[in-house]
C-alpha cells in the first residue's frame, strides 16, 4: 500500500473562541491518502497544541508511517499495522487508522456504521456548540439555533448570567464545557447555583490531571459529570471509573476508530455514559467518528458545520438529528481543494 500525504485547509465562517484561545477562520490539517487496488482511503490528522502537535510534526511522522505501510500488502492487517505505528502521536495514529477502515469500508462495499452492525441502533441528537461571546451575539444565536435540541455553553468562567439570558430565551437541553479552566469551589457552586437551569451535564469543570477532584463534584449533584481532557487511553476510561459519570472520546486523542470503539465498549461496561466529540476540524474526522454514533449517548459532532470551504462532503446534522453518508467506507467524498506536499 502506498501513503500520499496532503494538506488539508479549511475556512470558517468566524473564529471559534473558547478558553483554550481562538480557533482561527483559516487553517490546515494533514491529509493521508492509502492506495489500495483501485481504490483510495482517507484519514486526517488534527494538530493541536494541547497535544504538542503542529502541522509539520504530523507531516513527519505521516512520512514515517508511509515507510511502515510499504511493508503491508492490504488494509484488512489493520491490527498490526497499528502496532507498528504505535510510537506515533495519536493524531497521526487516527488518521492512519481512519483511512484503513475507509479502505475496508470501499473493498466491501459497506458504510462502517454497517460494518461494525452499528447501522441499525438508534443514535442520540447532536449538540450545537457556543463559543465564547457577548450577550447581543448570544441572544442572536440562541434565536437562530430555536429548533436544536442541544446548545453545548463553552464557559472559561462559571457564569449564571450567561446561562440565565440563555434560558430566557431557550428551552431545550443546556450542557456546559468548563473546559478544564474551573476551580473545585467554583464547581461546586455552579452545580449549586446552576440547579434552576437545567443544566444536563457539564463537561470537564477541573483542570487535566486532577480527576480525583472531580468525584466531590459529582457527588454534589445530580448534572452528570463528563472528563474531556482526562480521558485520552483506555487506560484513562478505567481510571476514572467512580470519578466521574461519563467520558467524552475523540478520534485526535484515543488514536482512531479501534481505540474509540474498545473505549466506549469499556465505559459501557463500566456503567458510564459516552460523548462522542471532535475539533474544529474538516467534514472527514467528524464523518468517521459519526459511524459509532450507535454506541453513544451523547453526540457532540459539529465540529464541521461552520466551515465554508471543506474539501469533503459528509455529516448532514439538521436540527440535531445526524445523517452518515450512505456510502461504502467513511462515505466522504473530495468536493474541493487539496494539495500534495
Amino acid at each position: 500500500m502506498k501513503l500520499s500525504v496532503k494538506l488539508l485547509p479549511f475556512q470558517l465562517s468566524k473564529p471559534f473562541v473558547s478558553h483554550k484561545g481562538v480557533t482561527a477562520a483559516e487553517g490546515r490539517h494533514v491529509l493521508l491518502q492509502i492506495d489500495y487496488q483501485q481504490h483510495q482511503g482517507y484519514g486526517v490528522a488534527v494538530p493541536a497544541k494541547e497535544y504538542g502537535t503542529t502541522v509539520e510534526t504530523l507531516k513527519k511522522e505521516a512520512d514515517i508511517a508511509a515507510v511502515i505501510l510499504e511493508k503491508f500488502s492490504n488494509p484488512f492487517e489493520v491490527v498490526n499495522i497499528l502496532i507498528q505505528c504505535h510510537s506515533l502521536s495519536s493524531a497521526t495514529l487516527s488518521a492512519v487508522d481512519m483511512a484503513l477502515h475507509d479502505l475496508i469500508g470501499k473493498v466491501v462495499n459497506l458504510p462502517l456504521n454497517r460494518y461494525f452492525g452499528l447501522d441499525s441502533l438508534l443514535q442520540p441528537a447532536c449538540s450545537t456548540s457556543l463559543g465564547l461571546m457577548s450577550d447581543a451575539e448570544t441572544v442572536e444565536k440562541v434565536m437562530q439555533f430555536q429548533q436544536k435540541p442541544i446548545l453545548k455553553l463553552k464557559m472559561s468562567q462559571p457564569d449564571e448570567h450567561r446561562v440565565k439570558l440563555i434560558r430566557q430565551h431557550y428551552q431545550g437541553k443546556l450542557w456546559i464545557d468548563g473546559n478544564g479552566a474551573w476551580s473545585v469551589e467554583q464547581a461546586l457552586q455552579v452545580v449549586r447555583n446552576f440547579i434552576h437551569y437545567d443544566i444536563e451535564l457539564i463537561e470537564q469543570p477541573l483542570a487535566k490531571g486532577t480527576y480525583k477532584e472531580l468525584k466531590k463534584i459529582k457527588e454534589a449533584t445530580n448534572i452528570l459529570i463528563i472528563a474531556d481532557e482526562d480521558c485520552v487511553s483506555l487506560t484513562d476510561v478505567m481510571r476514572l471509573h467512580g470519578y466521574v459519570d461519563g467520558v467524552n472520546i475523540k478520534l485526535l486523542k484515543s488514536g482512531g476508530l479501534s481505540n474509540a470503539k474498545k473505549m466506549i465498549e469499556t465505559a459501557k461496561a463500566l456503567d458510564m455514559k459516552v460523548m462522542l466529540g471532535c475539533k474544529v476540524e474538516s467534514a472527514l474526522g467528524v464523518t468517521a467518528m459519526s459511524h459509532l454514533a450507535g454506541l453513544a449517548d451523547f453526540l457532540d459532532l459539529d465540529g464541521h458545520l461552520d466551515n465554508i470551504k471543506d474539501p469533503f462532503s459528509g455529516l448532514k446534522v439538521t436540527d440535531g438529528v445526524i445523517h452518515i453518508p450512505d456510502l461504502p467506507g467513511i462515505g466522504c467524498q473530495i468536493i474541493g481543494e487539496t494539495k500534495y506536499v
